[in-house]
């Protein structure tokens, strides 16, 4: 299958196209900037190019769509803003992007969050929980899912993650390097609220 993904070059759209190619499909990543082609084997576009030529993503079967920028940043205003515009505008791409193709793909998994839940020490959460916008992160993804929502003629899936960990890049060499200096220790009282995959 050919598979576009949009936010490629992260961490997750990574570890996607690298599995993608291993299984055989061919995967194309799009990213702000043109990047040569990598030994990976995945073609590359810019944003750029995809709005001046959609065809050239014709044939596509599915698009992830996997783009925003890092919430690993100090939140200021401008870095407020900025995480809230990439994502609204890379999914504004996506809509125009489908709507252009003759042949549409057969699905278009959005990237989203758990944060759209809020948080709780008591309850649990399903994918039929309601949103529930209490701080800046539940906003962004309340908004961000609000957009996916001009993605239509297609199949929409709306991947709502938590904190992905992996030892080659995203929060855990972070969070785990002070431990490796000899300075980790106990965080909090050890009732943090995390998310879990329901098949853990």
């Amino acid at each position: 299958m050919n598979i576009a993904i949009c936010g490629g070059t992260g961490f997750i759209g990574q570890a996607l196209t690298e599995h993608l190619l291993r299984r055989g499909h061919d995967v194309t990543v799009i990213s702000r900037n043109h990047a040569p082609e990598e030994q990976t084997g995945a073609r590359r576009l810019t944003w750029d190019q995809i709005k001046a030529e959609p065809e050239l993503l014709e044939g596509t079967g599915a698009i992830v769509n996997l783009a925003g920028a890092s919430l690993n940043q100090r939140w200021t205003p401008k870095a407020k803003r900025s995480i809230m515009d990439s994502r609204l505008t890379t999914v504004l791409a996506v809509a125009k992007l489908v709507q252009a193709l003759r042949e549409k793909p057969a699905v278009v998994v959005q990237g989203s969050a758990v944060a759209v839940y809020g948080t709780s020490l008591t309850e649990t959460f399903d994918e039929d929980s309601p949103s529930h916008v209490v701080d800046f992160p539940s906003s962004v993804v309340k908004e961000w899912e609000d957009a996916a929502d001009e993605i239509s003629g297609v199949r929409l899936i709306k991947l709502r993650t938590g904190v992905v960990l992996g030892n080659g890049g995203g929060a855990f060499p972070l969070m785990k390097l002070p431990y490796m200096l000899g300075f980790g220790g106990r965080i909090g009282n050890g009732k943090q609220w995390v998310t879990l995959d329901s098949s853990s």
